[in-house]
């Protein structure tokens, strides 16, 4: 069949489809790789039933920044991208004592589980509780070391005239082999392998960004502020298919959020 469709016609159909193309190559990093963790967890009575329609608020407690929810028809919540942080957990049903479990620390690319169970009761009774989350990864296969705020904190790094680096505690992590310094004049990045990886097949996350430059010598920015960062997670293997793009292992950064 011959097109007889006239040549400006068919440029802008073509120019159409590139856009589409393009579009939909250009949506696929976006779903991405994150540095936020998540809360998840399942509200139960005292005998094991699940409560549906719970309210649920979860508050940072430095920031106070709230965010509510309820339970589902099995009785599970879950609050996805949280920035790490402390937190407290309030839940209240219909004919049970308010829940509030104080302290729940949610880290860099983890989930954190936190069931609930409620007693009969009024709702003006108010049940409190200090403990933290369950950090067993029932919820993500990764195998990984996540440095804390507080050991960021109260750990000294080493000062030579250039920004003192916190990935420098990444050596810490079973597994690292390599060196992370904010010197220039060192050699180029991607000198460093975790659990045998090959080296340079690593990457290093910002807040859910990588840090790689687009170069042939597998450049990435070292320069971070141990002062600008909350925490970060080292994760080895095993880890969920967000972060496919490394076949070395990721270092994964929460910058602190004020």
């Amino acid at each position: 069949m011959i097109d007889t469709r006239p040549p400006a016609q068919r440029t802008w159909r073509l120019l159409f489809l590139l856009l589409v193309a393009f579009g939909l190559v250009a949506g696929v990093p976006v779903a991405a790789q994150s540095g936020r963790g998540t809360l998840t967890g399942t509200i139960t009575d005292t005998n094991g039933a699940v409560i549906q329609g719970a309210a649920i608020t979860l508050t940072e407690t430095q920031t106070g920044s709230s965010y509510p929810s309820k339970s589902g028809p099995e009785g599970l919540f879950t609050f996805p991208e949280l920035p790490p942080g402390t937190y407290t957990l309030e839940v209240s049903a219909t004919g049970f004592e308010t829940y509030r479990q104080v302290g729940i620390d949610v880290a860099v690319a983890s989930t954190s589980t936190a069931n609930t169970q409620l007693k009969v009761g009024s709702s003006q009774a108010t049940v409190t509780v200090t403990s933290d989350a369950s950090h067993l990864e029932s919820e993500s296969s990764d195998v990984g070391f996540t440095m804390s705020p507080q050991v960021l904190e109260s750990l000294p790094l080493p000062f030579g005239g250039e920004i003192r680096n916190p990935l420098e505690f990444a050596a810490l992590s079973p597994g690292f082999a390599g060196s992370m310094t904010n010197n220039p004049s060192s050699p180029p990045s991607g000198n460093f392998k975790l659990s045998g990886g090959q080296q340079g097949g690593g990457d290093i996350l910002l807040d859910g960004s990588t840090t790689e430059l687009a170069s042939a010598n597998m450049q990435v920015t070292y320069n971070f502020s141990v002062e600008a960062v909350s925490e970060f997670k080292v994760m080895t293997n095993t880890f969920d298919a967000q972060f496919g793009s490394a076949s070395g292992g990721v270092v994964n950064l929460s910058l602190i959020h004020i």
